[in-house]
């Protein structure tokens, strides 16, 4: 279907959707790289590792099926990666929001992976589809 063709209020539904889900993407990214450094006592506990797997993934999930478009899951892994791999540089004042840590680099594996999943799922080659016989 054309671009021309998609009726206007369709269409309008389609932007929501990405206005939303990127919005979405955005606040979550954030939500998580403050969520690295949580501890209970000594203990390091990976609730931004858990929270950017599942997130990343659905909020790509979730752009595709909103704009039926399966390239539109870039905004939002990208923003994502954007973010958290700019948390990780530091400051002019030396500050850094990730951290070189067990949990910053769970973090950063489990978001990719995320990504990695939604990507091989609707953006991998059209062969890799086909069974071999």
């Amino acid at each position: 279907m054309s671009a021309s063709r998609i009726p206007a209020r369709e269409r309008a539904v389609r932007i929501g959707g990405v206005v939303v889900a990127v919005a979405a993407a955005a606040l979550l990214a954030l939500v998580e790289i403050f969520l690295v450094p949580l501890r209970a006592g000594a203990t390091q506990i990976p609730a931004a590792a858990v929270l950017a797997f599942a997130g990343n993934w659905l909020l790509a999930e979730l752009i595709v099926w909103w704009t039926r478009n399966p390239w539109s899951l870039v905004l939002t892994t990208g923003l994502w990666f954007t973010l958290s791999v700019g948390a990780t540089m530091p400051t002019a004042a030396g500050s850094v929001l990730v951290l070189a840590t067990l949990n910053g680099y769970l973090f950063l594996l489990a978001g990719t992976a995320g990504a990695v999943v939604a990507i091989f799922k609707h953006l991998r080659p059209a062969k890799l589809l086909k069974e071999k016989r």
